[in-house]
């Protein structure tokens, strides 16, 4: 008999101990629900965004020019913000309006032509002030 109540009294002291574990159990099982519920909002809101994100660039891309633009095909730089495509160039095309990237030769090529383009103006300015000068002094 006595036996039979330190069976029991160890028995029901291990059934407490379980049955507060469950219940701890239980509560932590809740709360990670809850935690995986706002991630998964999270997650789906953060998919939309960046969906939401590649449409505009996809739609900034597409857009013509500017009418104010002087050349319809003229070349622009992409915004290196809106594109990863860092330093590449872009062609818009009055035929298909929309634009299109310019392999890397003819990449190369603008890069060349505008280069040109600036130092030229650049010399012509030069020699324009020197002429001014020249055209002082000899009329002196």
């Amino acid at each position: 008999i006595e036996l039979q109540r330190e069976i029991s009294s160890a028995l029901s002291c291990q059934l407490r101990s379980v049955k507060q574990k469950l219940h701890a159990t239980r509560h932590n099982y809740k709360q990670l629900q809850i935690a995986y519920e706002e991630l998964e909002k999270r997650h789906h809101s953060i998919q939309k965004g960046e969906q939401d994100l590649e449409q505009m660039r996809k739609d900034k891309l597409h857009f013509a020019p500017s009418a104010s633009k002087s050349s319809k095909s003229a070349t622009y730089l992409k915004n290196s913000e809106d594109v990863n495509d860092r330093g590449h160039y872009l062609k818009y095309s009055s035929h298909s309006k929309s634009w299109h990237k310019l392999e890397p030769s003819r990449e190369y090529e603008q890069r060349e032509q505008i280069w040109k383009e600036k130092l030229q103006k650049l010399v012509r300015r030069e020699h324009f002030d020197i002429s001014d000068v020249n055209h002082s002094s000899s009329s002196n």
